[in-house]
Protein backbone atom coordinates (compact mmCIF):
# COMPACT_ATOMS: atom_id res chain seq x y z
CA UNK A 1 0.00 0.00 0.00
CA UNK A 2 0.93 3.48 -0.77
CA UNK A 3 3.31 4.76 2.62
CA UNK A 4 0.86 8.41 2.69
CA UNK A 5 -2.03 6.79 2.44
CA UNK A 6 -1.61 4.45 5.07
CA UNK A 7 -0.66 7.82 7.12
CA UNK A 8 -3.16 9.26 6.53
CA UNK A 9 -5.66 6.27 7.59
CA UNK A 10 -4.09 5.78 10.55
CA UNK A 11 -4.15 9.39 11.67
CA UNK A 12 -7.77 9.31 10.96
CA UNK A 13 -7.89 5.85 13.75
CA UNK A 14 -5.88 8.24 16.26
CA UNK A 15 -7.97 10.77 15.59
CA UNK A 16 -11.62 9.41 15.95
CA UNK A 17 -10.33 7.55 19.67
CA UNK A 18 -8.97 10.85 20.86
CA UNK A 19 -11.67 13.41 19.86
CA UNK A 20 -13.85 10.77 21.00
CA UNK A 21 -12.82 9.27 24.15
CA UNK A 22 -13.16 5.58 23.00
CA UNK A 23 -10.87 4.03 25.07
CA UNK A 24 -12.31 5.82 28.36
CA UNK A 25 -16.06 5.24 27.39
CA UNK A 26 -15.08 1.88 27.08
CA UNK A 27 -13.44 1.40 29.86
CA UNK A 28 -16.19 3.26 31.68
CA UNK A 29 -18.98 0.48 30.20
CA UNK A 30 -16.35 -2.31 31.64
CA UNK A 31 -16.14 -0.71 35.29
CA UNK A 32 -20.30 -0.07 35.23
CA UNK A 33 -20.52 -3.63 34.15
CA UNK A 34 -18.19 -4.70 36.83
CA UNK A 35 -19.88 -2.53 39.98
CA UNK A 36 -23.59 -3.78 38.56
CA UNK A 37 -22.47 -7.44 38.73
CA UNK A 38 -20.79 -6.53 42.45
CA UNK A 39 -23.93 -4.79 43.66
CA UNK A 40 -26.62 -5.53 40.98
CA UNK A 41 -29.37 -2.54 42.23
CA UNK A 42 -31.73 -0.79 40.11
CA UNK A 43 -29.34 2.44 39.69
CA UNK A 44 -26.89 0.38 38.79
CA UNK A 45 -28.44 -1.31 36.23
CA UNK A 46 -29.70 1.96 34.49
CA UNK A 47 -25.90 3.67 34.98
CA UNK A 48 -25.16 0.63 32.72
CA UNK A 49 -27.90 0.97 29.73
CA UNK A 50 -27.13 4.61 29.63
CA UNK A 51 -23.60 4.38 29.14
CA UNK A 52 -24.30 1.34 26.44
CA UNK A 53 -26.37 3.21 24.66
CA UNK A 54 -23.76 6.14 24.95
CA UNK A 55 -20.58 4.15 23.69
CA UNK A 56 -22.87 2.66 20.87
CA UNK A 57 -23.64 6.62 19.78
CA UNK A 58 -20.25 7.42 19.56
CA UNK A 59 -18.67 4.17 18.00
CA UNK A 60 -21.37 4.78 15.34
CA UNK A 61 -20.37 9.20 14.98
CA UNK A 62 -17.03 7.59 13.85
CA UNK A 63 -15.37 9.79 11.02
CA UNK A 64 -13.75 6.56 9.90
CA UNK A 65 -17.32 5.24 9.33
CA UNK A 66 -17.67 7.01 5.97
CA UNK A 67 -13.94 6.77 4.96
CA UNK A 68 -13.55 6.00 1.13
CA UNK A 69 -13.00 2.86 -0.18
CA UNK A 70 -9.48 2.12 -0.27
CA UNK A 71 -9.12 3.64 2.90
CA UNK A 72 -11.31 1.02 4.18
CA UNK A 73 -9.46 -1.30 2.72
CA UNK A 74 -6.18 -0.34 4.53
CA UNK A 75 -8.55 -0.57 7.79
CA UNK A 76 -9.46 -4.07 6.67
CA UNK A 77 -5.31 -4.61 5.91
CA UNK A 78 -3.87 -4.16 9.18
CA UNK A 79 -7.04 -5.76 11.42
CA UNK A 80 -8.03 -2.09 12.09
CA UNK A 81 -11.76 -2.72 11.00
CA UNK A 82 -13.05 -4.64 14.01
CA UNK A 83 -11.54 -2.60 16.69
CA UNK A 84 -13.24 0.70 15.65
CA UNK A 85 -16.22 2.22 14.66
CA UNK A 86 -19.69 0.45 13.50
CA UNK A 87 -17.76 -2.57 13.47
CA UNK A 88 -16.82 -2.71 17.19
CA UNK A 89 -20.56 -1.42 18.24
CA UNK A 90 -22.04 -4.66 16.71
CA UNK A 91 -19.36 -6.63 18.38
CA UNK A 92 -20.36 -5.12 21.98
CA UNK A 93 -24.32 -5.48 20.97
CA UNK A 94 -23.54 -9.14 20.20
CA UNK A 95 -21.38 -9.49 23.46
CA UNK A 96 -24.77 -8.07 25.76
CA UNK A 97 -27.24 -9.85 23.61
CA UNK A 98 -25.71 -13.29 23.83
CA UNK A 99 -24.93 -13.32 27.29
CA UNK A 100 -28.06 -11.04 29.02
CA UNK A 101 -28.81 -13.71 31.70
CA UNK A 102 -24.63 -14.67 32.54
CA UNK A 103 -23.29 -11.24 32.82
CA UNK A 104 -19.91 -12.63 34.79
CA UNK A 105 -19.28 -14.00 31.01
CA UNK A 106 -20.66 -10.64 29.68
CA UNK A 107 -17.78 -8.99 31.59
CA UNK A 108 -15.12 -11.03 31.13
CA UNK A 109 -15.66 -10.91 26.85
CA UNK A 110 -16.09 -6.97 26.98
CA UNK A 111 -12.57 -6.96 29.68
CA UNK A 112 -10.75 -9.30 26.80
CA UNK A 113 -12.35 -7.17 24.16
CA UNK A 114 -11.40 -3.58 26.16
CA UNK A 115 -7.70 -5.34 26.08
CA UNK A 116 -7.38 -5.88 22.21
CA UNK A 117 -8.97 -2.32 21.16
CA UNK A 118 -6.29 -0.67 23.35
CA UNK A 119 -3.33 -2.51 22.21
CA UNK A 120 -4.31 -1.97 18.88
CA UNK A 121 -5.09 1.80 19.37
CA UNK A 122 -1.60 1.80 21.40
CA UNK A 123 0.26 0.43 18.03
CA UNK A 124 -1.39 2.96 15.44
CA UNK A 125 -0.78 5.80 18.19
CA UNK A 126 2.77 4.91 18.29
CA UNK A 127 3.03 4.51 14.15
CA UNK A 128 1.55 7.30 14.33
CA UNK A 129 3.81 9.63 16.11
CA UNK A 130 6.85 7.89 14.77
CA UNK A 131 5.92 8.94 11.16
CA UNK A 132 5.50 12.05 11.94
CA UNK A 133 8.74 12.45 14.07
CA UNK A 134 10.33 10.99 10.70
CA UNK A 135 8.29 13.59 8.54
CA UNK A 136 7.03 10.05 6.76
CA UNK A 137 4.79 11.61 3.32
CA UNK A 138 1.20 12.22 4.24
CA UNK A 139 -1.71 12.06 1.83
CA UNK A 140 -3.28 15.24 1.70
CA UNK A 141 -5.27 17.15 -0.80
CA UNK A 142 -4.95 20.72 -0.98
CA UNK A 143 -8.00 23.51 -0.90
CA UNK A 144 -9.48 22.86 -4.50
CA UNK A 145 -7.61 19.63 -5.39
CA UNK A 146 -9.14 16.87 -6.68
CA UNK A 147 -8.74 13.27 -6.92
CA UNK A 148 -9.77 10.28 -8.48
CA UNK A 149 -8.63 6.84 -6.78
CA UNK A 150 -9.37 3.18 -8.88
CA UNK A 151 -8.32 -0.06 -7.03
CA UNK A 152 -8.34 -3.33 -8.95
CA UNK A 153 -7.71 -7.00 -7.94
CA UNK A 154 -4.66 -8.11 -9.63
CA UNK A 155 -6.97 -11.27 -11.45
CA UNK A 156 -9.05 -8.36 -12.98
CA UNK A 157 -6.02 -6.71 -14.43
CA UNK A 158 -4.80 -10.36 -15.37
CA UNK A 159 -1.58 -9.93 -13.65
CA UNK A 160 0.88 -9.50 -16.25
CA UNK A 161 2.31 -5.93 -18.28
CA UNK A 162 -0.68 -6.41 -21.16
CA UNK A 163 -3.50 -6.69 -19.14
CA UNK A 164 -2.40 -3.68 -16.83
CA UNK A 165 -1.81 -1.87 -20.55
CA UNK A 166 -4.84 -2.18 -21.46
CA UNK A 167 -6.52 -1.54 -18.13
CA UNK A 168 -4.64 2.08 -18.26
CA UNK A 169 -5.59 2.07 -22.06
CA UNK A 170 -9.26 2.36 -20.55
CA UNK A 171 -9.12 3.97 -17.44
CA UNK A 172 -7.41 7.09 -19.62
CA UNK A 173 -10.21 6.73 -22.11
CA UNK A 174 -12.64 7.17 -19.78
CA UNK A 175 -11.90 9.71 -17.37
CA UNK A 176 -10.58 11.76 -20.90
CA UNK A 177 -14.37 11.65 -21.01
CA UNK A 178 -15.86 12.91 -17.96
CA UNK A 179 -13.03 15.59 -18.97
CA UNK A 180 -14.81 16.84 -21.85
CA UNK A 181 -17.93 16.90 -20.07
CA UNK A 182 -17.71 18.94 -17.68
CA UNK A 183 -15.92 21.41 -19.84
CA UNK A 184 -12.54 20.24 -19.27
CA UNK A 185 -9.08 19.82 -21.63
CA UNK A 186 -9.31 15.80 -23.05
CA UNK A 187 -5.45 15.55 -21.90
CA UNK A 188 -4.57 12.59 -19.98
CA UNK A 189 -5.26 12.84 -16.45
CA UNK A 190 -1.95 13.39 -14.25
CA UNK A 191 -1.04 10.36 -11.98
CA UNK A 192 -1.02 11.27 -8.61
CA UNK A 193 -0.22 8.26 -6.59
CA UNK A 194 0.09 4.22 -7.69
CA UNK A 195 0.04 1.09 -5.31
CA UNK A 196 0.75 -2.30 -6.15
CA UNK A 197 -1.05 -4.31 -3.61
CA UNK A 198 -3.75 -4.36 -5.14
CA UNK A 199 -3.24 -2.48 -8.77
CA UNK A 200 -3.86 1.42 -7.73
CA UNK A 201 -4.00 4.50 -9.25
CA UNK A 202 -5.16 7.56 -7.91
CA UNK A 203 -5.51 10.26 -10.47
CA UNK A 204 -5.29 14.43 -10.32
CA UNK A 205 -8.22 15.83 -11.94
CA UNK A 206 -10.25 19.70 -11.48
CA UNK A 207 -12.90 19.51 -9.14
CA UNK A 208 -15.65 20.06 -11.73
CA UNK A 209 -14.55 16.66 -13.24
CA UNK A 210 -14.64 15.02 -9.69
CA UNK A 211 -18.01 16.26 -9.07
CA UNK A 212 -19.42 14.64 -12.45
CA UNK A 213 -17.70 11.02 -11.82
CA UNK A 214 -18.83 11.31 -8.24
CA UNK A 215 -22.64 11.97 -9.25
CA UNK A 216 -21.79 8.76 -11.87
CA UNK A 217 -20.88 6.85 -9.10
CA UNK A 218 -23.57 7.27 -6.49
CA UNK A 219 -25.93 6.85 -9.75
CA UNK A 220 -24.18 3.71 -10.49
CA UNK A 221 -24.54 2.37 -6.98
CA UNK A 222 -28.50 2.85 -7.34
CA UNK A 223 -29.45 1.06 -10.59
CA UNK A 224 -27.25 -1.63 -8.89
CA UNK A 225 -29.21 -1.99 -5.54
CA UNK A 226 -32.37 -1.71 -7.78
CA UNK A 227 -31.21 -4.68 -10.34
CA UNK A 228 -30.20 -6.49 -6.61
CA UNK A 229 -34.35 -6.03 -6.11
CA UNK A 230 -35.32 -7.07 -9.50
CA UNK A 231 -33.46 -9.76 -9.49
CA UNK A 232 -34.57 -11.19 -6.21
CA UNK A 233 -38.08 -10.60 -6.77
CA UNK A 234 -37.84 -13.03 -9.97
CA UNK A 235 -35.69 -15.45 -7.48
CA UNK A 236 -38.42 -14.99 -5.30
CA UNK A 237 -41.01 -15.74 -7.64
CA UNK A 238 -38.82 -19.01 -9.17
CA UNK A 239 -38.71 -20.60 -5.86
CA UNK A 240 -42.30 -20.57 -5.54
CA UNK A 241 -42.50 -22.73 -8.86
CA UNK A 242 -44.24 -20.27 -10.82
CA UNK A 243 -44.36 -20.99 -14.81
CA UNK A 244 -42.16 -19.74 -16.99
CA UNK A 245 -44.15 -17.66 -18.79
CA UNK A 246 -44.53 -15.41 -15.32
CA UNK A 247 -40.69 -15.65 -14.80
CA UNK A 248 -39.06 -14.69 -18.42
CA UNK A 249 -40.47 -11.29 -18.79
CA UNK A 250 -38.63 -10.60 -15.45
CA UNK A 251 -35.37 -12.25 -16.78
CA UNK A 252 -35.64 -10.34 -20.06
CA UNK A 253 -36.05 -7.08 -18.38
CA UNK A 254 -32.78 -7.43 -15.86
CA UNK A 255 -31.24 -8.13 -19.03
CA UNK A 256 -32.14 -4.83 -20.57
CA UNK A 257 -32.22 -3.04 -17.34
CA UNK A 258 -28.44 -1.56 -17.14
CA UNK A 259 -27.72 -0.79 -20.65
CA UNK A 260 -30.96 1.11 -20.78
CA UNK A 261 -30.16 2.71 -16.91
CA UNK A 262 -26.75 3.70 -17.74
CA UNK A 263 -27.58 5.54 -21.00
CA UNK A 264 -30.21 7.35 -18.83
CA UNK A 265 -27.15 8.43 -16.50
CA UNK A 266 -25.19 9.57 -19.64
CA UNK A 267 -28.05 11.63 -20.75
CA UNK A 268 -28.68 13.24 -17.30
CA UNK A 269 -24.73 13.67 -16.92
CA UNK A 270 -24.33 15.58 -20.40
CA UNK A 271 -27.51 17.37 -19.22
CA UNK A 272 -26.20 18.72 -15.77
CA UNK A 273 -22.63 19.40 -16.99
CA UNK A 274 -22.04 19.60 -20.84
CA UNK A 275 -21.93 23.45 -21.89
CA UNK A 276 -20.20 22.49 -25.62
CA UNK A 277 -21.00 21.91 -29.43
CA UNK A 278 -24.65 20.46 -29.70
CA UNK A 279 -23.44 18.14 -32.69
CA UNK A 280 -20.61 16.79 -30.51
CA UNK A 281 -22.99 16.10 -27.78
CA UNK A 282 -24.39 12.88 -29.68
CA UNK A 283 -21.18 11.45 -29.65
CA UNK A 284 -20.07 12.03 -26.19
CA UNK A 285 -23.28 10.38 -25.22
CA UNK A 286 -21.98 7.29 -26.66
CA UNK A 287 -18.40 7.54 -25.10
CA UNK A 288 -19.77 8.29 -22.13
CA UNK A 289 -22.12 5.36 -21.82
CA UNK A 290 -19.44 3.36 -22.57
CA UNK A 291 -17.52 4.81 -20.20
CA UNK A 292 -20.59 4.14 -17.30
CA UNK A 293 -20.36 0.86 -18.59
CA UNK A 294 -16.77 0.12 -18.08
CA UNK A 295 -17.10 1.32 -14.57
CA UNK A 296 -20.38 -0.75 -13.08
CA UNK A 297 -18.54 -3.37 -14.85
CA UNK A 298 -15.01 -3.19 -12.69
CA UNK A 299 -17.13 -2.07 -9.83
CA UNK A 300 -19.36 -5.21 -10.30
CA UNK A 301 -16.20 -7.50 -10.77
CA UNK A 302 -14.24 -6.44 -7.46
CA UNK A 303 -12.96 -2.92 -8.26
CA UNK A 304 -13.10 -0.01 -5.90
CA UNK A 305 -13.78 3.74 -7.48
CA UNK A 306 -13.82 6.78 -5.16
CA UNK A 307 -13.92 10.38 -5.39
CA UNK A 308 -11.88 12.73 -3.03
CA UNK A 309 -11.08 16.98 -3.15
CA UNK A 310 -10.08 18.76 -0.33
CA UNK A 311 -11.77 20.75 2.25
CA UNK A 312 -11.00 24.86 2.19
CA UNK A 313 -9.56 26.25 5.24
CA UNK A 314 -11.84 28.29 7.60
CA UNK A 315 -11.27 32.11 7.26
CA UNK A 316 -9.58 33.50 10.22
CA UNK A 317 -10.66 36.96 11.90
CA UNK A 318 -9.29 40.02 10.77
CA UNK A 319 -8.54 43.29 12.70
CA UNK A 320 -10.12 46.32 10.89
CA UNK A 321 -10.98 49.75 12.26
CA UNK A 322 -14.30 48.30 13.11
CA UNK A 323 -12.75 45.98 15.37
CA UNK A 324 -12.27 42.33 14.71
CA UNK A 325 -13.93 40.04 12.81
CA UNK A 326 -14.29 37.65 9.86
CA UNK A 327 -14.48 39.04 6.33
CA UNK A 328 -17.98 38.39 5.27
CA UNK A 329 -17.40 37.12 1.60
CA UNK A 330 -14.36 35.24 2.75
CA UNK A 331 -17.07 33.22 4.95
CA UNK A 332 -20.09 33.21 2.15
CA UNK A 333 -17.38 31.73 -0.30
CA UNK A 334 -15.67 29.36 2.57
CA UNK A 335 -19.50 28.05 3.21
CA UNK A 336 -20.42 27.33 -0.83
CA UNK A 337 -16.81 25.47 -1.66
CA UNK A 338 -17.30 23.62 1.97
CA UNK A 339 -20.58 22.59 0.76
CA UNK A 340 -19.39 21.54 -2.56
CA UNK A 341 -16.19 19.60 -0.98
CA UNK A 342 -19.33 18.08 1.35
CA UNK A 343 -21.11 16.71 -1.42
CA UNK A 344 -18.84 15.50 -3.84
CA UNK A 345 -16.90 13.61 -0.99
CA UNK A 346 -20.24 12.32 0.59
CA UNK A 347 -21.26 11.00 -3.05
CA UNK A 348 -17.32 10.12 -3.87
CA UNK A 349 -17.90 7.34 -0.88
CA UNK A 350 -21.24 5.40 -2.38
CA UNK A 351 -19.55 2.63 -3.00
CA UNK A 352 -19.03 1.78 0.92
CA UNK A 353 -22.38 0.92 0.32
CA UNK A 354 -22.40 -1.69 -1.38
CA UNK A 355 -21.24 -5.26 -0.07
CA UNK A 356 -18.46 -7.05 -1.85
CA UNK A 357 -20.15 -9.72 -4.05
CA UNK A 358 -19.03 -13.41 -4.82
CA UNK A 359 -19.11 -13.18 -7.97
CA UNK A 360 -20.39 -10.35 -10.93
CA UNK A 361 -24.25 -9.63 -10.69
CA UNK A 362 -24.47 -6.94 -13.56
CA UNK A 363 -22.77 -9.69 -16.02
CA UNK A 364 -22.72 -7.19 -18.89
CA UNK A 365 -22.18 -9.08 -22.32
CA UNK A 366 -19.82 -6.56 -23.61
CA UNK A 367 -18.30 -5.30 -20.16
CA UNK A 368 -14.56 -7.10 -21.30
CA UNK A 369 -14.50 -3.46 -22.83
CA UNK A 370 -11.10 -4.37 -24.25
CA UNK A 371 -10.11 -2.15 -27.20
CA UNK A 372 -9.39 -3.52 -30.61
CA UNK A 373 -7.59 -0.23 -32.10
CA UNK A 374 -5.34 1.05 -29.17
CA UNK A 375 -5.15 4.32 -31.20
CA UNK A 376 -9.00 4.83 -30.84
CA UNK A 377 -10.46 7.44 -29.11
CA UNK A 378 -13.32 8.35 -27.08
Amino acid sequence: MHLGKFHRAIYYIQKDFESLHILEELQQLQSILQQSISQPNQPNSKAFKEQYTKLLQILESCKTNDAPPTQRKIFDTIGASENMGTILASQITKIIADNNLAPGEALAEITKLNQRVREHYTTISEIVDRFDSLKIEYDYLEENEAEIGLSFPPELVQSNLKGLEDEIHEIDQTFRTFKEVTGDDVSSMKLRTISSTDFQFFLNTAPAVAACVATALERIVALYRNFLEIKKIRQDLAKKSLPKKVTQPIENYETEYIESELKKVSESLLKENYKGDTGRKNELKTALTKALRYLADRIDNGALVEVRVGEPDEPEEETTDEGTKVNQNKLKAYKEQKKLADTINAKGRSLTQIGKAQKSILKLEDSSLKTKDSTEEA
